[in-house]
């Protein structure tokens, strides 16, 4: 598989390809824009797509906030569909301080029917300095979101997954 955003009709959007076929748009509802896209292939031979998915939100006062949450899609035969969604708003507050780590992008990591989400978050959205953040993941389906989010490493930032990494075992550094 390969994913990559590309620019359509004035945003970016996630496209998705097995090497050798057409490409196929992931959904995204109009007014909003994606980039930063992971695929990961679950044991059962089903595909899985994460990516980062924003728009602005108009506030009262003419004031424009900014939304972002990670959305994982499935591809059932040839058709993409958007099982889970997580906000990520409350762990970015870029407007107060920088966070070294990478926020907005989303890690995949394969089990045998489903998929592990991982993304970055400030240890204290509130802060004030940049400072040092946690791994979070939450397990899902080609049904959605099973379970709670879970810390999966606290007091670290700019964290890599290992590529070859599958459930229960996910290597990181």
């Amino acid at each position: 598989l390969a994913a990559w955003d590309t620019y359509i009709d004035g945003r970016y959007r996630i496209a998705v390809t097995r090497i050798g076929e057409d490409p196929a748009l992931l959904p995204c509802p109009e007014g909003h824009w994606e980039s930063l896209p992971a695929l990961a292939v679950a044991g059962n031979r089903r595909c899985f797509a994460a990516r980062c998915r924003e728009r602005l939100v108009d506030l009262p006062g003419g004031a424009v906030n900014h939304h972002s949450e990670l959305v994982v899609a499935v591809q059932d035969s040839a058709v993409w569909r958007d099982v889970a969604c997580i906000d990520i708003d409350y762990s970015l507050n870029p407007w107060m301080a920088a966070y070294w780590g990478l926020r907005r992008f989303p890690r995949l990591v394969a089990d045998s029917d489903s998929v592990f989400l991982m993304w970055e978050e400030k240890l204290d959205p509130a802060a004030m300095d940049p400072g040092l953040g946690r791994l979070c993941g939450i397990a899902v389906s080609a049904d959605g979101v099973v379970g709670e989010p879970s810390i999966l490493m606290d007091g670290r930032c700019m964290i890599v997954i290992e590529s070859e990494s599958s459930a229960p075992i996910v290597r990181a550094a």
